[in-house]
């Protein structure tokens, strides 16, 4: 007799577009943002290559997560 799998439900908070991650996100970013104009006004713009990709990479997790948000509200 095979055992059928019970249905897990994934919580709200870890599903993708979950508010927190904005949070996050948008924390990530303006620290980065902040480290490259630093990096940029110390003269050392050879250095500001990884915050710029932060900032980046942050940004792009933000539209990811605003348009997961989007699409799940309106299925409802």
């Amino acid at each position: 007799m095979t055992r059928t799998p019970a249905r897990h439900d994934v919580p709200a908070w870890t599903r993708p577009g979950a508010r927190w991650v904005s949070w996050m996100c948008w924390a990530l970013l303006c620290l980065s943002v902040v480290l490259l104009v630093g990096r940029i006004a110390t003269g050392a713009p050879g250095q500001a290559v990884y915050p710029a990709v932060m900032a980046a990479v942050f940004a792009g997790l933000l539209i990811a997560n605003r348009t997961n948000r989007r699409r799940r509200t309106s299925r409802h």
